[in-house]
C-alpha cells in the first residue's frame, strides 16, 4: 500500500479501535442490564446477586476504560478511589432498596397485584 492509501485508512483503524476499546463494552453492559430486567420482569423475583455483580463489572469496566487517560500513579489511584466510592454507593442505595421493609413502603405497579 502507498503512504496515501494508510494515511486515508488510519482514521477508520482508529476508530474501529475506538469502537472495540470505548464503546463495545458498555453495549455489553447495557445488553446485560436489559435481559436482567426482562428476567426480574418475567420470574417477579428480584436478582439481587446479578445485580450486584453487574454492579462490580461495570465499576472495574470503568475503571479499565479511562485507565489510559491517566497520566501519573496519583491520577490511577484518583480514579479507582473514585469509581470505588461511586460503585460501593450504589450498591448500598440498592440493598437498602431490596430490603423487604423499604419494598413494602415504595407503591407497587398495578399490573403486579392482579
Amino acid at each position: 500500500m502507498s503512504e496515501v492509501e494508510l494515511a486515508k485508512n488510519a482514521p477508520e483503524v482508529s476508530r474501529r479501535s475506538l469502537l472495540l476499546g470505548q464503546v463495545l463494552p458498555y453495549i455489553a453492559v447495557l445488553t446485560l442490564a436489559i435481559l436482567g430486567v426482562a428476567y426480574t420482569n418475567i420470574s417477579h423475583q428480584p436478582l439481587t446477586g446479578y445485580w450486584e455483580f453487574l454492579a462490580l463489572a461495570t465499576g472495574a469496566l470503568c475503571v479499565v476504560t479511562a485507565w489510559g487517560d491517566a497520566k501519573d500513579r496519583q491520577a490511577r489511584r484518583r480514579l479507582m478511589g473514585t469509581q470505588a466510592l461511586h460503585w460501593v454507593a450504589i450498591l448500598a442505595t440498592m440493598n437498602i432498596v431490596l430490603l423487604s421493609s423499604v419494598r413494602q413502603m415504595l407503591p407497587a405497579p398495578l399490573w403486579s397485584t392482579q
